[in-house]
C-alpha cells in the first residue's frame, strides 16, 4: 500500500546511499536491454540529480513505496485535454500514469494508442507517405529505428486531434512522464509569451540552469537539446505540426527541435536545419515533469 504521509529522510547519507543504489539498479537494467538513452552512466545520472535534486528525492519516494503526486491546483491546466501515448503492452506503465492521473484531478484525460514500431515496415511506410528515409539518412547518417518513426508519428496522430477537435491548448505526454505537482501548479498560463506554440514541461539542456531566462521559472529555448516527453501545444503550434510531421524523417523531439525558431543571436545545433516550419517555443525550468525512462525510473521502481 502507499503511504500518502511526506517522506522526510533520516539523514543525507541515507539519503545518498539509496539515490546510488537505485540508480546503480537502473543502469545495470538499462545495460542488460541494450538500451542506451540519455543519462545512462551513474555519473551523468548523478549530475543531473545534483542539478534537480528533486529527481533524486523521487527514487527514494518510489523506493520506499511513496507516491508524492498530489492534485492540481493551478485552474487553467486542471481541465485542458491531456493526451498520453501508450501501447496497450505496456501495462505497468498505463496503471502507473492512470494513478498519477487519479491523484491530480486532470478531469479531460485520454490515452492515445501509441503505433508499434515493430509491426512496421519500411517499404509500406515509404509507399503511404509516412517516412522519408533518404532524409533521416541525410541527418542522422542512418536510417530511423521503427521505434523512432512509430513514437514520433504517434505524436503526430495528437495534433492531427487537437486541430480536428479545435482545441486552444493541450498537454502531450509519453507514459513515462512523471508530475511533479508542485512545479506545475506553478505556471502562470496567462503570462506565458504570445503567440506561443510549445511550452516544454520536461527538457533535456546544454547549462544548468538553462540560459535564456525569460521571467521567473521560463525560459527561450537557447539551452534546450531534447525531450518530447511532456509539453504544452497550443492550436496555432498543433497546426504546424500537424500539416508537416509526415513524412517524418527525424525522432520526435529532433522533429519539434529542428522547426523551433531560436533565439536570432544565439548558436544552436538544430537553428532550423531542415525545418518545415517555425515555431514559437519556450521552456519552464525546473521540469514539471520528469522524464521517467531517460532519469532510470525503472518500471519495478515506480509501481
Amino acid at each position: 500500500m502507499i503511504s500518502k504521509r511526506p517522506l522526510r529522510p533520516a539523514s543525507m547519507s541515507g539519503y545518498f546511499i539509496a539515490l546510488i543504489t537505485s540508480q546503480t539498479i537502473s543502469i545495470k537494467t538499462t545495460v542488460k536491454n541494450g538500451v542506451d538513452m540519455l543519462g545512462s552512466t551513474l555519473i551523468n545520472r548523478i549530475k543531473t540529480i545534483l542539478n534537480d535534486p528533486i529527481i533524486g528525492l523521487y527514487h527514494v519516494y518510489f523506493k520506499l513505496g511513496i507516491m508524492p503526486t498530489k492534485k492540481i491546483k493551478n485552474k487553467a491546466l486542471a481541465s485542458i485535454p491531456v493526451y498520453c501515448i501508450n501501447l496497450p503492452s505496456a501495462k505497468e506503465r498505463r496503471a502507473f500514469m492512470l494513478e498519477q492521473v487519479d491523484r491530480t484531478e486532470f478531469s479531460n484525460f485520454q490515452f492515445i494508442e501509441g503505433i508499434n514500431g515493430a509491426e512496421l515496415d519500411v517499404e509500406g511506410l515509404t509507399r503511404d507517405g509516412l517516412y522519408d528515409d533518404a532524409t533521416a539518412r541525410k541527418y542522422h547518417g542512418r536510417p530511423l529505428r521503427l521505434g523512432e518513426i512509430a513514437l514520433s508519428l504517434s505524436h503526430g496522430k495528437i495534433y492531427d486531434q487537437i486541430v480536428a477537435n479545435n482545441q486552444k491548448m493541450a498537454l502531450i505526454l509519453e507514459d513515462d512522464a512523471i508530475f511533479v505537482t508542485s512545479r506545475i501548479n506553478s505556471i502562470d498560463v496567462a503570462s506565458l509569451p504570445a503567440n506561443w506554440d510549445i511550452i516544454f514541461l520536461s527538457s533535456a539542456l546544454s547549462h544548468y540552469p538553462p540560459n535564456g531566462k525569460i521571467k521567473g521559472n521560463l525560459y527561450n529555448t537557447e539551452s534546450w537539446r531534447a525531450s518530447a516527453a511532456a509539453y504544452l501545444v497550443s492550436l496555432s503550434g498543433a497546426a504546424k505540426l500537424a500539416s508537416t510531421y509526415k513524412p517524418t524523417c527525424h525522432a520526435a523531439d529532433g522533429f519539434i527541435g529542428r522547426n523551433i525558431d531560436y533565439p536570432d543571436n544565439k548558436a544552436h545545433d538544430f537553428k532550423q536545419v531542415g525545418a518545415r516550419c517555425k515555431l514559437n517555443a519556450s521552456l519552464i525550468y525546473p521540469d514539471c515533469m520528469l522524464n521517467g525512462s531517460c532519469l532510470g525510473f525503472s518500471a519495478s521502481a515506480i509501481r
